[in-house]
């Protein structure tokens, strides 16, 4: 049972940060950063440090060229 747990744990780790490079590639915001957008939109603190720390960039742009705190 603990190999599954590591098994599935280290892929979604895995995918993360395969998804955040694909994201990059095609010049979107990583996942962190699209949560922070989300959890901004909803005033949803504890969600915007959460997202900060794994990461998001507070300075990123959507597409109307808003930042996530705008």
């Amino acid at each position: 049972m603990k190999y599954v747990i590591f098994i599935l744990l280290t892929g979604s780790i895995f995918y993360t940060q395969s998804m955040d490079s694909f994201l990059r590639f095609f010049n979107y915001t990583s996942t962190a950063t699209h949560k922070l957008f989300k959890a901004a939109s909803t005033n949803d603190v504890t969600g915007m440090v959460t997202a900060l720390a794994n990461g998001a960039k507070i300075n990123a742009h959507d597409a109307d060229g808003d930042t996530p705190l705008h």
